[in-house]
C-alpha cells in the first residue's frame, strides 16, 4: 500500500507530465513563428528544390488559351515551353542565373531580355514574366511582417506583409500574402511604391499533386482594368525529381 503522501507525489508528477509533453511533442513552429519563417515554409511547399510539370493558361479577355510545359530549379533556373496552340508551339522563356532569353522557332535565333523586362505580361496575359519563371526570391528580396490573422471561410489565415530590403531591386512597393496553416496561399497582393493595388493572385482548388496539398488553379486579376484576369490551371506538376543539366541552357531552346 502507498501512502497518502506517496499518493499526493505521484498525482503531483502526472499533472506535470501531462502539462509538458504537449511541450515536447509540439511542431516545431509555435505561437512565435515569424513573418519569414511562414514565407520560408510556403515557398517550400510550393515550389519545392525542383519543380516540373505542364499547366494550361486561359486569357479571357483575349479568348485565348495555352498549353505549356515547365521545368524550375531552385531560384536560378527556370524554362517555359509552349506546346499548344501549334503555331506558338516550341516558343520558349528560359532563366538561366541572371541570363533571360526567349526564343520563337520562327526567328531562328534566341533573343536576351534585360531585367526590366520581366515586369512585361507574358504572352499578352495579366502574368508577368516574373511571375511565371519566379525571377523574383520573395523570400530573401523582401523583409515579412506577421500582422495578424483573419478568418476566411472558417478557416484561420495568416496576414502578411512584405516590403523591399534596402537597396534590393524588386518590381513591387508591398506584398500582402493570406497564407493557410497548412502553408500554402490563399491570396496575394501586388501594391506599387505608392501604395496603390495594381493586381490580385488567388489560389483554389486545393488537391494533392505530385505527392502534397498543392493549389491546382491559380487567378491574376488586374485591378487597374476592368474584368481584365487570366488564370492558370495546373494539370500536372512534380517536385524534386532529378532535371537534365543541360535543360537550362541552349540546347533547350532548339
Amino acid at each position: 500500500m502507498f501512502s497518502t503522501k506517496n499518493n499526493s507525489l505521484g498525482k503531483t508528477t502526472a499533472l506535470l507530465f501531462i502539462c509538458i509533453f504537449p511541450l515536447l511533442a509540439a511542431p516545431a513552429f509555435s505561437d512565435a513563428i515569424t513573418g519569414r519563417q511562414i514565407m520560408k515554409e510556403m515557398e517550400q511547399k510550393m515550389r519545392g528544390n525542383s519543380s516540373q510539370g505542364r499547366i494550361k493558361m486561359e486569357i479571357p479577355k483575349t479568348g485565348r488559351e495555352l498549353v505549356a510545359d515547365f521545368w524550375m530549379e531552385g531560384t536560378d533556373n527556370a524554362l517555359i515551353k509552349i506546346v499548344e496552340p501549334a503555331k506558338q508551339s516550341g516558343q520558349v522563356t528560359l532563366k538561366s542565373g541572371k541570363m533571360l532569353w526567349v526564343y520563337d522557332p520562327k526567328l531562328e535565333k534566341p533573343a536576351k531580355i534585360s531585367p526590366a523586362y520581366l515586369i512585361k505580361t507574358w504572352e499578352g496575359s495579366d502574368f508577368t514574366y516574373d511571375d511565371m519563371i519566379k525571377a523574383t526570391t520573395i523570400v530573401n528580396d523582401y523583409n515579412h511582417r506577421l500582422t495578424g490573422t483573419v478568418i476566411v471561410r472558417d478557416k484561420e489565415l495568416w496576414k502578411i506583409e512584405s516590403v523591399p530590403n534596402p537597396g534590393v531591386p524588386v518590381l513591387w512597393g508591398k506584398l500582402e500574402f493570406l497564407v493557410g496553416k497548412d502553408f500554402l496561399p490563399r491570396r496575394q497582393e501586388f501594391y506599387d511604391e505608392k501604395g496603390r493595388l495594381v493586381k490580385t493572385l488567388e489560389f483554389s482548388e486545393f488537391r494533392t499533386m505530385g505527392g502534397r496539398l498543392f493549389p491546382a488553379e491559380w487567378k491574376m486579376t488586374d485591378m487597374t482594368k476592368t474584368g481584365s484576369f487570366s488564370v492558370i490551371k495546373y494539370q500536372k506538376i512534380s517536385f524534386n525529381l532529378p532535371i537534365k543539366p543541360y535543360t537550362f541552357s541552349f540546347k533547350s531552346l532548339q
